[in-house]
């Protein structure tokens, strides 16, 4: 994986704070339902990506949206919404997303792993159907690590230029998803190039990168990103900018 590895050592170098933050397309381009309707059957009007972790756990809301003229295999993204639990119950994460959208308004896309032979990830699954959620998990078989990040970095911004992947720009210009974007920005790989993600403690940023990475898998698996690249200079000022205490929420 050492080759991979960007200069800075980040893990999404192709997201960035300048392009990859954009408002929401004008209504009537959006084709969640169809794009899920395609991939499920039933057509559901956003895709949420779900990271059930044993102290934090994270959902991203996704939109789907034509891209202009081209083919509706070529879609844009935008994450829309976030949610984050830290020492709270599946069951607490789960009601909080159901206090914005309906069950039947979303599909679930969670991590298809079982980690540690523990039954934990299956109960979650339980207790988000139990909800009345349709959840599936985002293969049936193992992903590969560098292939989710390629995924996902060919998204944000692949070989040829092209952008299809975003965070929603609210009216106030800041991003809709805070700690995704935050994840975007600053996880990285240690120097043995393995994630530098500080696992199982308050500082792990891995967690809404990879629900959003869940979400997306079934519907970009195909994709991957040829290189990456390291991030601006003025990117890594807007980072500071955006995220410093002052500025949050």
């Amino acid at each position: 994986m050492g080759r991979d590895v960007p200069e800075d050592g980040r893990i999404y170098p192709e997201f960035s704070y300048t392009d990859s933050v954009k408002p929401v397309p004008e209504l009537g381009t959006d084709i969640t339902q169809t794009v899920t309707h395609e991939h499920f059957g039933p057509a559901y009007k956003f895709v949420v990506g779900i990271d059930f972790g044993q102290m934090t756990s994270a959902a991203i809301v996704l939109r789907a949206y034509k891209a202009p003229g081209e083919g509706k295999s070529e879609r844009l993204w935008y994450a829309v919404d976030e949610f984050t639990s830290r020492d709270k119950t599946t069951e607490w994460l789960i009601a909080e997303i159901l206090r914005r959208y309906a069950p039947t308004d979303f599909i679930a896309i969670g991590d298809p792993h079982v980690k540690d032979g523990k039954e934990v990830d299956r109960s979650d699954y339980t207790m988000t159907r139990h909800a009345g959620i349709n959840i599936v998990r985002a293969s049936s078989k193992t992903i590969s690590v560098k292939h989710r990040y390629n995924m996902v970095n060919a998204l944000l911004n692949d070989a040829s230029g092209k952008r299809r992947l975003f965070v929603a720009r609210t009216a106030n210009g800041r991003p809709a998803c805070d700690k995704l974007s935050e994840s975007f920005g600053h996880l990285k790989f240690a120097a043995s190039g393995r994630v530098d993600n500080k696992r199982k403690g308050p500082e792990d940023m891995t967690h809404w990168s990879d629900a959003i990475g869940y979400a997306l898998f079934p519907f970009e698996k195909l994709r991957g990103a040829d290189s990456m690249s390291p991030v601006s200079a003025n990117d890594r000022f807007m980072s500071e900018r955006w995220f410093d205490n002052k500025g949050r929420k």
